[in-house]
């Protein structure tokens, strides 16, 4: 879920916010229906929604009405329904901003199993960021590959000359 389309959800609920004008009494989204729309209200499906909020920490959040929400609060929400539509490849732009300690580990350990059937491409701009089970990594210096490394053994030796290209 990018900023752009962080956005394009809040207008698209503000402009329904607005409705007043059209003299018709507006219901504000709650974050459940913001996460639910477009899926179907399915046995599974509320329990997978369960499980995310739990892990992203959004459970008491899910009745409170959308636009209410904190610019955090409402990542984790449309992180929740990107992921409630179980894609076959995700890109996650800077998962972890915004998202507390608890929240980063509990994540991190959900996009690890989450990796064994997905492909995620994810965007990070610190080295400590970068899932062990990454399969390829690239370092991009002005719209070219400055730097990359295959496999899978990720750890600090392989890693120092990434460290040494971005201080």
């Amino acid at each position: 879920m990018s900023v752009g389309q962080q956005q394009a959800v809040i207008e698209a609920e503000r402009r329904k916010d607005d409705a007043d004008i059209l003299d018709v009494v507006p219901v504000p989204s709650t974050a459940k229906e913001v996460i639910l729309d477009g899926l179907t209200d399915e046995q599974s499906v509320t329990e997978a929604l369960n499980e995310l909020a739990g892990l992203l920490g959004i459970s008491s959040l899910l009745e409170r009405e959308f636009l209410a929400l904190s610019t955090g609060e409402t990542r984790k929400v449309l992180l929740a329904r990107e992921l409630l539509k179980k894609p076959d490849w995700l890109v996650l732009d800077e998962p972890f901003d915004g998202l507390d300690v608890e929240t980063v580990s509990r994540f991190a350990q959900y996009l690890d199993k989450l990796s064994t059937r997905c492909t995620l491409i994810m965007v990070v701009n610190r080295v400590s960021e970068i899932p062990v089970w990454a399969q390829r990594l690239l370092f991009l210096q002005n719209g070219r590959i400055a730097w990359q490394i295959e496999g899978d053994t990720l750890d600090d030796t392989t890693l120092q000359p990434l460290r040494q290209i971005m201080h």
